[in-house]
Parts: C-alpha cells; sequence; structure tokens
C-alpha cells in the first residue's frame, strides 16, 4: 500500500488545494476547530475547492462544532453527497447555559453516488455487575463478532479530548482507518487533512506521516469559551410570564387538522415548550400524508410550522426538534438565526445494524427564546446510570437490590434510552416515540402546569406524558386514526393515571431463530462456506421452509455463520461430531500432544508455591513466582477452574473501573502475562487469584459468579484432580482439532469418488 497524505498549515492550506489537480485526492479531513471563527464566510473557497479536488466516491470529514457546523453542511450538501453526520464524545465543558456538553461533530460526505468505505471496529465492552456485553441490540450474544462492535455514526468510549476545536489522535486514526489507511488494506490512498494546527498532537509515523506536536489541552481550564459563549451552570429559571389561561378552550386539546391552521389560532408569546419530531422524508408507511416530498418542499415546509413554534414560545419558553442528522443541520442553520442555540443532542438510538457505519444518530435540536433566563430544571433530571452497567432489565433489578447504582452526569449524548423494540409497547406508527424520552424533555424544560404542544403529534406520547406529569398540552395530527387513538390514550391517563398496554399472545415458532442460525453456522462449518437453500435442502436436519418462515431474507438467517465463515472460528459442535462419526475415530498424535500437554502443567503444578494449602500461601512469593514464570498463571487459572476468556474479562473490568481515561480495549492472555513482569502488577493478579473471593472492594466491581471462582488457596491441589481439570480445559483444543482432521479425511475421500 502507498499513502500519501499531506498535511499544511492554516497559511499554506489554500494555495495547497489550489494547486491540487481537479478530482486527483482520495480523502480530505477539514480541520475546521482550527480557525477563530469558522463560518461559511470564511471557509467558502476552502469547502469549493475541497469539492474540486475530490475525485468521484471521494471522501470529505469535516470537523467542528454543533453550532457552527450547520450552515456549513447545508452548504456543503449543495456541491457533494451527505452521508453522516459522527457525534464524537469528547471531555465535558459547557458553551451554553444548557446541558454540560460532550458533542464534538464530524460531518462526512462524498462525492458522488458510490463510495467505499472500510470496515472498523471498537472493543466490545462489558457491564461491571453482570459482565455481559454493554451493547444489547437484541441481546443475541451468538450473533456477537469477537473482533469487537462494528462502528456507528456516534463515537463512544475514545478516550476524551479537546475535539472541539482540534482533532485528537484516536478519532483521527479512526477516520484514516474507514478510509482505507491501514497496514493491512492494500489500496493507494491520496489524501489531505489540515490544517496542522487543528491536530492535537503529532500524527504516527507510517500512515499519517510526520508534523510539529502541538500540546493536547483538556479540562475545564483549557476549553475556554467561544466567542458569544459563556461557561455557565445550568439554572432555573425564574417565571416571568403570568400563566395562560385555561378558560379560553385552546389547551388541554387534541385537534384533527393541518397542523399550521391550527397553530395559527394559538396567541403569541403562550406556550412552554414545543416539540416536533416531523416526518423523516424516508418514505415511512404513515397513514394519509406523503413522506417523500422534494428537499425544497419539505424544508419549507418545516420552516412554516418552525416559525408558528418560534412566535408561540414564551420568553422563558423552549423548543425541541427531533429528526434525523441531514435533516436536523438544516432545521439548525434555520433556527440558528432565529433562537438561542443550547445544545445538539445525540439521541444514541441504533434501530438496526447495516452497512459499515451503523446509523445510531438521532438529532435532538434544543433551542430557547432567552440565551440563560429559560426553565431548566437540570436539578433533577441532571443524574443518570453510570454507563459502566448494561440496560437490561434482569441486571439493573439486581443491580438494585445490591444497591449498586452508580450515576453520572446527564449530557447531550443520550445513549440510555432505548428505541421501542417490541410490538406489546408500540401502536401502529412507523416511527413511535419512548415515553422516557419525552419525560426527560419535558421534566427538564417545563413545570407542573405549564403547556406544550406537539403539532405532529402521531400517536400522542407528548400529550399522553404531559398530561401524566401534570403538564397542559395541544396535539394536532392530519390523521383521524391517530387522533382517535390519542384521545383514548388520554382517557385512560386520566382515569388510571397510565396507559394500560395488555400482553399480545403470539403463537410460539416451532423453531427458535437462533437455533435455526446455529444450524446454519453448524452447516458452514462442515461446507468450509456459506450454506445455500439448496444445501439446506440437503443436509439441515430442518426443512428449507421453517428458515424462510422465520426471517425476511437468506442473508438475516446467515448472519451467524457469516461470522464463523469470515473469522474462522473452527469449533466443532457436539451435533456436528456425531454426525461424521469423528468420535469414533482415535487421533493418536493428537492425543499424545494433549497428554504432553497436562504433563508439563501438572509438573509446574508441583512447584512448592503453587502446591500449598490455606495460611502457608505466601501472595508475595506467589507474585514473585508470576513475574518470573509467567505460564504459572495457567496452573492457578485451572485450578480455580476459570477459563482465559473469563480471566480477561475480569481484568477488563477492573481496569476499566480503575482507570477509565486509559483503558484501550481488552488484553488477550499473552498479554496479560507481559504485564505480569511489572511487580505491581503481578501482586495485584496473585491477590486477586489467591483470595479475591474474601476481598470486600471487589464485590462492587465483579460479577458473584466470577468473584466465587477467585479462591486459589483453598482449591484441592490433589493430582488426580488437578489432571481431570486440566484435561477438561483442554477440551475446546482437542476436539475443535479433531474434528478439523477428520473433516480432512471426510473430504479426500469424497473427492476420490
Amino acid at each position: 500500500m502507498q499513502e500519501k497524505i499531506v498535511y499544511p498549515d492554516i497559511a499554506n492550506l489554500l494555495p495547497s488545494l489550489r494547486q491540487t489537480p481537479t478530482a486527483s485526492l482520495d480523502l480530505v479531513v477539514l480541520i475546521t476547530g482550527a480557525w477563530p471563527s469558522p463560518r461559511l464566510d470564511e471557509l467558502r473557497a476552502y469547502l469549493d475547492e475541497c469539492g474540486r479536488v475530490l475525485r468521484e466516491g471521494g471522501l470529505l470529514f469535516v470537523q467542528g462544532r454543533p453550532d457552527t457546523l450547520p450552515e456549513l453542511g447545508v452548504y456543503l450538501d449543495q456541491i457533494l453527497r451527505f452521508r453522516y453526520w459522527i457525534a464524537v464524545e469528547s471531555a465535558h465543558w459547557r458553551p451554553t447555559a444548557g446541558l454540560p456538553s460532550v458533542h464534538a461533530a464530524i460531518l462526512f460526505f462524498s462525492k458522488g453516488e458510490r463510495f467505499d468505505l472500510q470496515r472498523v471496529r471498537f472493543p466490545h465492552d462489558y457491564c461491571a455487575f453482570c459482565g455481559r456485553t454493554r451493547r444489547d441490540w437484541g441481546g443475541k450474544s451468538h450473533l456477537l463478532n469477537p473482533q469487537g462492535v462494528a462502528i456507528s455514526d456516534v463515537w463512544k468510549g475514545i478516550p476524551p479530548a479537546d475535539n472541539y476545536r482540534y482533532l485528537s489522535p484516536p478519532v483521527l486514526e479512526t477516520i484514516l482507518k474507514l478510509a482505507g489507511c491501514r497496514a493491512d488494506e492494500a489500496r493507494d490512498i491520496r489524501g489531505l487533512v489540515a490544517p496542522k494546527e487543528g491536530l492535537a498532537a503529532p500524527p504516527s509515523s507510517g500512515v499519517m506521516g510526520a508534523t510539529e506536536s502541538r500540546p493536547l489541552r483538556t479540562g475545564a481550564a483549557a476549553l475556554r469559551p467561544y466567542s458569544g459563549m459563556s461557561l455557565v451552570a445550568p439554572v432555573r429559571a425564574q417565571r416571568r410570564c403570568a400563566p395562560t389561561s385555561a378558560g379560553d378552550g385552546l389547551w388541554d386539546r387534541v385537534w384533527q387538522g393541518d397542523a399550521l391552521e391550527i397553530l395559527r389560532r394559538y396567541p403569541d408569546e403562550s406556550v412552554d415548550l414545543a416539540f416536533a419530531d416531523p416526518p423523516y422524508n424516508l418514505d415511512k408507511a404513515y397513514h394519509v400524508y406523503e413522506d417523500e416530498q422534494e428537499r425544497r418542499e419539505y424544508l419549507e415546509w418545516c420552516q412554516a410550522w418552525l416559525e408558528e413554534y418560534i412566535r408561540l414560545l414564551k420568553p422563558t419558553g423552549s423548543l425541541y426538534i427531533l429528526n434525523l442528522p441531514h435533516w436536523a443541520m438544516y432545521h439548525a442553520d434555520f433556527l440558528n438565526r432565529r433562537l438561542h442555540f443550547q445544545n445538539w443532542i445525540v439521541w444514541d438510538a441504533l434501530s438496526e445494524p447495516r452497512g459499515k457505519l451503523l446509523p445510531a444518530h438521532y438529532s435532538l435540536l434544543f433551542y430557547t427564546k432567552h440565551p440563560t433566563e429559560f426553565t431548566f430544571n437540570y436539578a433533577e433530571v441532571g443524574e443518570i446510570t453510570s454507563r459502566i452497567y448494561c440496560l437490561r432489565s434482569s441486571c439493573i433489578r439486581q443491580r438494585i437490590r445490591a444497591g449498586m447504582m452508580e450515576k453520572e452526569p446527564l449530557t447531550d449524548l443520550w445513549w440510555d434510552i432505548h428505541r421501542l423494540k417490541h410490538r406489546r409497547s408500540r401502536d401502529v406508527h412507523p416511527c413511535q416515540l419512548p415515553e422516557p424520552l419525552l419525560e426527560r424533555i419535558i421534566r427538564l424544560s417545563t413545570n407542573p402546569g405549564d403547556i406544550v404542544v406537539d403539532a405532529l403529534a402521531g400517536t400522542g406520547t407528548t400529550a399522553v406524558v404531559a398530561a401524566r406529569l401534570g403538564r397542559r398540552y395541544v396535539a394536532v395530527d392530519i390523521d383521524p386514526a391517530y387522533v382517535q387513538l390519542i384521545r383514548q390514550k388520554l382517557e385512560a391517563v386520566q382515569t388510571g393515571g397510565y396507559v394500560a398496554r395488555p400482553s399480545v399472545p403470539r403463537p410460539r415458532p416451532r423453531y427458535s431463530k437462533k437455533a435455526l442460525q446455529l444450524e446454519l453456522r453448524n452447516l458452514a462449518m462442515r461446507l468450509g462456506r456459506l450454506p445455500t437453500p439448496e444445501d439446506v435442502r440437503a443436509l439441515s436436519r430442518y426443512d428449507l421452509e421453517v428458515f424462510l418462515e422465520a426471517f425476511p431474507s437468506w442473508g438475516k438467517a446467515l448472519k451467524a455463520a457469516k461470522l464463523e465463515v469470515r473469522d474462522a472460528q473452527r469449533k466443532i459442535s457436539f451435533d456436528k461430531a456425531w454426525e461424521t462419526m469423528a468420535v469414533f475415530f482415535v487421533e493418536d498424535a493428537l492425543e499424545n500432544e494433549i497428554d504432553e500437554k497436562v504433563k508439563n502443567l501438572l509438573d509446574l503444578a508441583q512447584e512448592p508455591l503453587l502446591d500449598g494449602t490455606g495460611s502457608n500461601v505466601d501472595v508475595d512469593s506467589i507474585a514473585g513466582f508470576l513475574a518470573s514464570t509467567p505460564d504459572a498463571l495457567d496452573v492457578i487459572l485451572r485450578d480455580i477452574g476459570l477459563s482465559d476468556e473469563k480471566f480477561m474479562r475480569i481484568i477488563s473490568l477492573l481496569r476499566r473501573k480503575v482507570s477509565p481515561d486509559a483503558f484501550e480495549g481488552e488484553w488477550n492472555i499473552e498479554r496479560i502475562k507481559r504485564e505480569l513482569a511489572k511487580p505491581e502488577f503481578s501482586r495485584q493478579i496473585a491477590e486477586l487469584l489467591i483470595d479475591g473471593k474474601r476481598d470486600p472492594d471487589l464485590a462492587g466491581l465483579i460479577p458473584r459468579y466470577y468473584l466465587e471462582m477467585l479462591d486459589h488457596r483453598n482449591v484441592p491441589k490433589d493430582i488426580e484432580f488437578r489432571r481431570v481439570r486440566y484435561k477438561q480445559s483442554l477440551i475446546g483444543t482437542y476436539s475443535g482439532r479433531k474434528g478439523h482432521r477428520v473433516e480432512g479425511l471426510i473430504r479426500k475421500k469424497l473427492e476420490g469418488i
């Protein structure tokens, strides 16, 4: 691979772009935070040149802040193709009177319809309580890729840095990997990353070239406010407006009709909170209105009702608009000239894993009539459950019982509210919102008795939550079916306090999707490729019709099989071993190899330091022995019955808890052994394995079913017990290698036939 990426400074950037031939670059990264005032008037010439020098299919990444990027994005959308608004979790700061911010942004455009991205994965994160992955899309553990999770357009877990004015090395590295600048991709890349002043640290040698070092500034002192912004704590504004009269029949109303016509009936400055979740212009299955309008028509329609919203807001009022980032970019550009920007809130709500950059970012714009004096109850809703935990209901219940409910501050990155996944929680609407999302907004920006308006009400979630929280509401929708549904739900709230949702019985399928996907994975192992429907007919114990009924496409059915083929995880299952009669073959060489490994482990286990029990075990001596003989770790893990994978998971949980900023991913067992050379680390590992079960501090860090195993002091040291344990620990290696040997013999036999 040959890469030629240049890094001009601000003074030389425009001349460098103008000297670059048209359609000659694969990649441009523009760091707008390096300019004191990154506005369109100042950057227009740079944006024009970036569009010119990109080849067809070329990629443009534009870094910046969510308050300044919208006008740049709207301009670029006329000359390039918008792809993603990437939200990068960065260092905490408070540029407005709204929520504390962690949202730095990267606009991603391509030149032309076709473009190519490389798949990039972030390491899996694990719940500090239950030990399962924190990312729980559907809970399908058999579909998790062992290499990590494919990244979405919300980048969390990157070491926090000032990505508002700079581009930190991990973020730039991720962009370059997406573009194909990596050692394992044989691609010729020509690109430009600029200006050099925007790099928070020098690029590493090789992929990124060399440049001057600039110190990375983080923390509150480093993040000084930009022009026109002040670092102020969120406040609860004192009401300056008299409560709106309820005697005119305008409030607590559900209207059926055109939103604009009905909004114009309401007086100026009469509403405390205006919310809208407009159709996304994606051809969704709504009832009576067309969602696929032309761009200009769609935006003009949105701007018309936004103007009415602005007119209706009280001086202390707030406006929230939820949309896809592409359209939110246009809304923000429009609102930035009319209201005061508070936050571009990122609702991290992965809808379905698809593509090489998964779409998870829903944009929630937060604007106010006054820059600082507005209703804002941050003290009431400003803490959420810490992200070291997962959101599974079973884990939450157990944590509550254990009293483990650490909190973290609410920022403009909302990752803790799921989209509605289950039919029992849904009405018949393609984009129904979860009630916790509206509850947070309403609690944050209104008080009891305040007025909440949603003129694109859909199934009425906004009005229902407002009524339940003691606020007054106005709901408007053009669809009479939705209006009837809203009124029924509001009546339920008035009589019972909430909307009861009866369980919807579904016929139990003959076979679970997991069983069918695992069947296809086993077939892939047998065939050495992805199975076809014809293979299923010939080889599967299930009828092909079962698969076709259970999955919307053959690709969905093959998901687990694809992981097997792609990652060459050749583990033989019992069913496959039985079907190929592998259990009846004797492979002397492999049997002898396994026995030799067991013997080596037993020889090491006879060392006096590993053969003691009870009070005879000296932690300091064990630590020294681990430092000098890292393979002793294999003996201790097998003695206590803890697999390498579980031990790796425990180490990851502790590292993430102790030093979250320094956590760069899970260590494999060989990396852990290398770290044992460090005396402090080897002693920590010795204490963990010898007496970890009795350490009260670990009870809040490690799941109980792991913690119970950390008791090497009291495990039996009988040689026969150890022999059985050690051999059991090698069953996976034995079965897999033996199965492949048998497969090879069968394949040769079939080829001869």
